[in-house]
């Protein structure tokens, strides 16, 4: 004999199991509770990528979401941690490992004409 019910499944198992009735090969759904993202502030940003040594500067990591309103293509930012360390291994893949972000270059020639102006 074959009941067609329409009930809420949870709802079903929940009455068989008060009778003690069990239903093999059913596993029960989690549901996926989603917590509000929270825009990170750029020390946070700056933290963690120091964390992953990720060369990016956090200042242009922040930029560029700020201007997408932390979207990811047409869905919302989930997890910006994440979203750093694609950033880390895209500028790896692109650049090499060894390549450091543009300031810091800027601030070793710095330190290289300072060094050279004193010793004249």
């Amino acid at each position: 004999m074959i009941l067609h019910l329409k009930l809420d499944t949870d709802k079903l198992l929940a009455k068989l199991s008060a009778f003690g009735i069990t239903v093999e090969g059913y596993e029960q759904k989690k549901k996926r509770v989603s917590a509000k993202f929270v825009k990170p502030t750029v020390e946070e940003v700056r933290g963690y990528m120091r964390e992953v040594t990720c060369p990016v500067e956090a200042e242009v990591f922040m930029d560029f979401y700020e201007s997408k309103n932390w979207y990811v293509g047409k869905n919302k930012m989930v997890d910006w941690k994440a979203a750093v360390r694609t950033w880390k291994r895209k500028h790896e893949e692109k650049y090499g490992k060894t390549r450091k972000p543009q300031r810091a270059v800027e601030a070793d020639i710095e330190d290289i004409l300072a060094r050279a102006e004193r010793e004249e």
